[in-house]
């Protein structure tokens, strides 16, 4: 569903230049998508505190009540999956198949802190609204293969994010997930999102205060942080369609949040990019940044935690980076501290001209600005990055600012 949205939001570039904007069509207020019946809980084995995951009916999609060897997936390695391999696969080019499983057709992945549980969002070929249409799997240390989530009426599971609720940094590290539904509600001109989360009782949704025409589109952060960013979707596409916005309940200056309620929400920057928010560590982040009108001011722009007022650091500049397609969905991905991985705008362009299947990840210096081509390659399918635990905590004091060079935006 979501890149049918990226397919529409680019014509709309060209249909902008040429005519007045017009709202999308509108539709009555779906309610949250079915949630199936609850069995027994399941505690995951692992040194990482992690929240009980409660299953759903274990026989929805091709995946559930199947094994997987277990353990843990590597650190400091890329996690992609094909639609029939889970691989593992260095910076240099090792590939190491994990698992090998049924035909699926992924649309997003996680991992946990340390490796040690994997989200895996499957689509399903639902034929009605009666039919499910998409399904959340986690992956166990010990082998299981775990149904979390599962929903119908055409709606679809994005962005799982592991994280430790902000405004309770020492609890065990929760599993966040998006449902994305089309239909737009007459009453907040919002597409029908929810954000969910997984209880020991099962999922459960997440309040997130927005306002009319905008809704949240993902989410992203350093797995296990306590600190992460909220991806907007604006209806009205002005003056861009995606706003980043960072949550601040940590300082709970919001008395009221809580993991089910992302209450402080700061701004952080527009853009019409849709390739993410990449968390090399838990207080650096990077956003790609640029507006439909201006496409060759594309850059790459560093903020860390605290010292947002500064404004941004810019990591690069120019038009050698790509800018993502509904085709070729390539996330901005960390690749360790010191940089984030993209892929270049010559290589995205052979993919597109039909030239390549696959093309080198490009690591981007955070420091330097510097492009150099790894020994990965991208192909279709999803994509995240394994990242060690850290537990350390968000600051509410004043950080050292001094490592960067700060600008505006």
């Amino acid at each position: 569903m979501r890149r049918l949205l990226v397919v529409m939001f680019v014509m709309t570039w060209v249909a902008d230049a040429c005519s007045p904007a017009t709202q999308p069509p509108t539709s009555t207020v779906q309610p949250v998508s079915t949630v199936t019946s609850m069995v027994a809980t399941t505690t995951t084995a692992s040194m990482v505190p992690l929240a009980t995951t409660t299953f759903v009916q274990p026989d929805v999609g091709p995946l559930a009540g199947l094994s997987w060897p277990g353990g843990r997936v590597p650190v400091g390695a890329l996690l992609h999956d094909d639609g029939t391999t889970l691989w593992s696969i260095t910076l240099d080019g090792e590939r190491t198949a994990l698992w090998e499983h049924p035909q699926v057709k992924p649309e997003a992945l996680a991992a946990g802190p340390d490796g040690a549980r994997v989200a895996m969002t499957v689509l399903l070929p639902a034929q009605s609204t009666d039919d499910w249409s998409s399904v959340l799997y986690v992956l166990e240390e010990d082998g299981t293969v775990g149904t979390v989530d599962a929903v119908d009426r055409f709606l679809t599971l994005e962005s799982p994010m592991f994280i430790r609720p902000p405004t309770e940094p020492d609890e065990p590290v929760l599993l966040y997930w998006l449902r994305f539904g089309e239909t737009v509600s007459t009453a907040t001109g919002r597409m029908d999102t929810h954000v969910i989360v997984e209880t020991d009782t099962g999922p459960a949704e997440v309040t997130v205060p927005l306002r009319h025409h905008e809704e949240v589109f993902a989410f992203h952060s350093y797995p296990g942080a306590a600190v992460f960013t909220i991806t907007l979707s604006r209806q009205g596409d002005s003056p861009t369609r995606l706003e980043i916005l960072k949550n601040r309940d940590y300082w709970r200056t919001a008395k009221d949040a809580s993991p089910l309620l992302w209450s402080d929400n700061e701004f952080r920057s527009n853009t019409d990019i849709f390739d993410g928010v990449a968390w090399p560590t838990p207080d650096l982040y990077v956003i790609p940044v640029a507006q439909r009108f201006f496409l060759n001011d594309y850059s790459l722009r560093l903020l860390k935690d605290g010292c947002e007022y500064y404004g941004s650091h810019v990591v690069y500049q120019g038009t050698d980076i790509g800018r993502g397609y509904a085709e070729y969905p390539w996330p901005l991905l960390p690749g360790g501290p010191g940089q984030v991985l993209v892929v270049s705008a010559k290589d995205e362009q052979a993919l597109l001209d039909g030239r390549a299947t696959d093309v080198p990840w490009t690591a981007v210096d955070i420091d330097s600005g510097k492009l150099t081509p790894t020994g990965a390659r991208y192909e279709l399918g999803t994509w995240t990055w394994v990242a060690p635990r850290d537990d350390t905590n968000p600051t509410t004091q004043p950080p050292d600012c001094t490592a960067w060079t700060w600008s505006w935006p």
